[in-house]
């Protein structure tokens, strides 16, 4: 990076730490697994289905997630009066910010921006044991890695093939969107359900919150632990060191001052 001739740039060390990890559990609509209405989208599909399921993003403000936050849990809550193990042939579970809540979908696939994929067609049966008014998570979440902008609502698509087995249904929401339509891996053919019922769920987020001036933590600006002040065309080196577990990330704030010319 270069600055003009006549600009002059004052850099200070405003916070450097290492990144701590704070947990937040956002229940829709709350974080009683027994209560709640019963449906049977989608886990009670046997037949080929596909669905959306939307939660808010004032919801997981409310619950003080942060933006770009990683979803690491997702559970339901079977409202069935057995247990049993859901096993899917082929399935396909995706997670993405929703490009559009309020429309009803015309394309199944692109209803969502850039979705992680949680399990695809090529991924073999989809399969977990469900307990009746108990909190099942879902497999593969943490791994597919969904991280929150902070701004956009939150999507949840799932298709389901036939021959599904273990088949159960789950209390639901009354205040949060979902479309449905019974047909697996759709494209673009029109729901044959829509309203206020999708899935109640506990939804984990993983943020980092900054910890200031940590001791385990240094910085150096051209040599110096405080701050640099950059003439013309000179040159930043930054440099950052820590003592503590290998894998951490910095936190990295920067003031900047300027004194004539531009950057």
């Amino acid at each position: 990076m270069h600055w003009s001739r006549h600009a002059l740039l004052a850099l200070a060390l405003v916070a450097i730490g290492l990144t701590a990890h704070s947990q937040v559990v956002v229940y829709v609509e709350d974080s009683n697994p027994a209560t709640g209405g019963s449906n049977t989208i989608p886990f009670a599909q046997a037949g080929g289905y596909t669905t959306l399921h939307f939660y808010e993003a004032r919801q997981l403000r409310d619950a003080g997630v942060q933006p770009y936050a990683l979803l690491t849990d997702f559970a339901i809550a079977s409202s069935a009066t057995v247990a049993a193990t859901y096993n899917a042939p082929t399935a396909r579970l995706l997670v993405g910010h929703v490009l559009n809540d309020t429309q009803i979908p015309t394309n199944w696939t692109t209803t969502l921006d850039n979705p992680v994929v949680v399990h695809d067609t090529t991924s073999g049966p989809y399969t977990f044991a469900h307990t009746p008014n108990t909190w099942t998570s879902l497999p593969g979440i943490a791994n597919a890695a969904f991280m929150w902008d902070g701004v956009r609502d939150v999507g949840v698509f799932f298709t389901s093939s036939a021959g599904t087995t273990g088949i159960f249904n789950t209390h639901r929401t009354a205040t949060n969107g979902r479309f449905g339509v019974t047909v697996f891996n759709a494209t673009n053919q029109v729901p044959t359900t829509t309203g206020y019922f999708a899935v109640k769920a506990r939804l984990t987020f993983t943020g980092n919150l900054p910890q200031q001036n940590t001791p385990e933590a240094t910085m150096t600006i051209n040599g110096s632990g405080g701050g640099s002040t950059l003439y013309g065309r000179d040159q930043l080196n930054i440099s950052l060191s820590s003592t503590t577990a290998a894998g951490n990330p910095f936190s990295l704030f920067l003031s900047t001052g300027f004194r004539g010319g531009h950057v």
